[in-house]
């Protein structure tokens, strides 16, 4: 019989499915804002129960809240 596959959804599955980059969601599970589990994959459930999260969060502390990050220069 053939191991069952995990059920989570790989980094890159999850960016697409919540509308962001693969490197949005990296940041976001190395800063502990989105779970994954054993297998590295993003349980759909609590990642999307995260994302919501953040988002309710974001609207809360509003846009003077966001850090802008300075520019490089040439």
């Amino acid at each position: 019989m053939a191991a069952k596959k995990p059920a989570g959804l790989s980094l890159r599955q999850f960016a697409m499915h919540v509308g962001v980059s693969h490197t949005t969601v990296a940041e976001w599970i190395r800063d502990g804002k989105v779970p994954v589990d054993e297998h590295n994959k993003v349980p759909k459930a609590q990642g999307l129960a995260a994302v919501r999260q953040m988002k309710r969060q974001a609207k809360q502390e509003g846009p003077e809240a966001v850090q802008e990050r300075p520019l490089l220069e040439a």
